[in-house]
């Protein structure tokens, strides 16, 4: 388990660190209106993909490790069926909302193009996760950054004219292109692919769409929490302010992929798949190391970017982004608190408490949009930092409260997780 967790850490730096080499690049040679742009598309995006998903996965992932590989087959088959008529039915209804106002127009093509390429090579991702191949899942999702952000760098580095956004977007769009490829690739290698037929299971939709409704809700409302601020403040403000608020929001963000990639979705799979209906010393175990590795990595992650903005921002050298550095010190905040949400989150959804995830994040989406509409058009960036900050609070301490009420969590269990973790390492490798 180490080793793979190690192996997939190792793959998936490569994509976190050049999705920071271009965050900290076009943060410092993308004039800050076309950087707020830039973090606009990042929001709908994410949006977007869960609109386009509906949140299967949810079902799906809980699933899957349970089943034999024909149903596996009959699982994705028709969560791809479902997947396509999204498409036809929300891409007419999302796209004239961003135009113009959120994202120019002349960005919209582009822009549908990635969400269709973002979401398939993202589900395909998912589902290497559910049957547990996370080093192929990391390969691709390593692929879906590297193949276009390289090369972009390289070609806009050697040739500043090119760089902008609609340059930006052709290379996006080429690498999502091959990564989605090389997913197919994947799915043909693990017998997920061909299709016998497209015949859509009824009753797998029916059960699908019950259970991943409150979750589906439940990630807007996180999402909403995440990415509405820049859209209120280009609404009540200007592109210029959506860019220093993103550029911040990028760095912070990583922390959240740094801990998936590192602990979630290596333990999680096997977490499940080993509850049973009395929980077993090894259940108990491996919920142990989860939480321990969200709690650690938490704390050493936010304290190293608390020490690393100085000379981050030293690069970038814009004043905009010196003077609001505390705005990232907000932002770190509210990231650490979303991190260490996922404790009570992954506990409730092991445990299928589906609706108490439902109301955290409803209540932390409400009081963010409250804030938001309260605190921005006066106090501009300062307000979107506080709004998220305290929304993020309310959702940590519900999704925590009633998580440790589920499953109790021993704390010095989890402080000395570390310490058992090298000692069974080391007994194993005595002869």
């Amino acid at each position: 388990m180490i080793r793979v967790s190690l192996l997939s850490l190792l793959i998936r730096a490569g994509s976190i660190l050049s999705r920071f080499v271009l965050i900290l690049y076009l943060g410092k040679c993308l004039p800050t209106a076309d950087y707020g742009v830039f973090g606009l598309l990042q929001a709908s995006l994410a949006l977007g993909v869960y609109l386009m998903g509906l949140d299967l996965y949810v079902y799906t992932n809980r699933e899957i490790p349970r089943l034999d590989a024909a149903d596996v087959q009959t699982v994705v088959r028709s969560q791809f069926v479902v997947h396509a008529l999204c498409y036809a039915l929300c891409l007419p209804l999302i796209l004239p909302l961003l135009s113009d106002h959120f994202i120019p127009s002349q960005y919209m093509i582009g822009f549908a193009t990635l969400l269709l390429l973002e979401h398939l090579s993202f589900e395909i991702v998912r589902i290497l996760i559910a049957i547990r191949r996370p080093v192929y899942a990391n390969l691709l999702i390593l692929s879906r950054s590297l193949l276009w952000i390289l090369p972009f760098l390289l070609v806009s580095a050697g040739h500043p004219r090119l760089l902008s956004i609609g340059v930006l977007l052709i290379f996006w769009v080429a690498g999502l292109s091959v990564a989605l490829m090389l997913g197919v690739g994947l799915f043909y290698k693990f017998g997920l692919l061909p299709f016998q037929t497209w015949k859509l299971d009824v009753a797998f939709v029916k059960t699908a769409a019950r259970t991943s409704a409150v979750f589906f809700a439940a990630s807007i409302c996180y999402k909403t929490i995440e990415f509405s601020n820049r859209y209120f403040l280009k609404h009540y403000h200007t592109h210029h302010e959506v860019g220093i608020y993103a550029f911040f929001q990028n760095i912070v963000s990583l922390m959240d992929v740094f801990l998936y990639t590192a602990v979630v979705m290596i333990l999680l799979p096997s977490l499940i798949a080993s509850r049973g209906p009395e929980p077993s010393r090894e259940y108990r175990r491996r919920l142990h190391t989860l939480v321990a590795g969200i709690l650690y990595g938490t704390l050493l992650l936010s304290l190293a970017l608390y020490l690393l903005i100085g000379p981050f921002l030293a690069f970038v050298g814009k004043e905009e982004m010196t003077t609001n550095r505390g705005i990232f010190q907000w932002l770190l905040l509210g990231a650490a608190l979303l991190c260490l949400s996922q404790i009570g989150h992954y506990i409730l959804y092991i445990h299928r408490a589906d609706k108490t995830i439902l109301t955290a994040s409803l209540i932390g989406a409400a009081l963010n949009t409250a804030l938001n509409i309260a605190l921005i058009p006066a106090y501009g960036l300062q307000g979107a930092a506080i709004s998220t900050v305290t929304a993020c609070t309310a959702m940590a301490f519900l999704k925590l409260y009633y998580g440790r009420r589920i499953e109790p969590i021993r704390l010095r269990r989890i402080l000395r997780t570390p310490s058992d973790l090298v000692r069974s390492k080391m007994l194993k490798a005595t002869p």
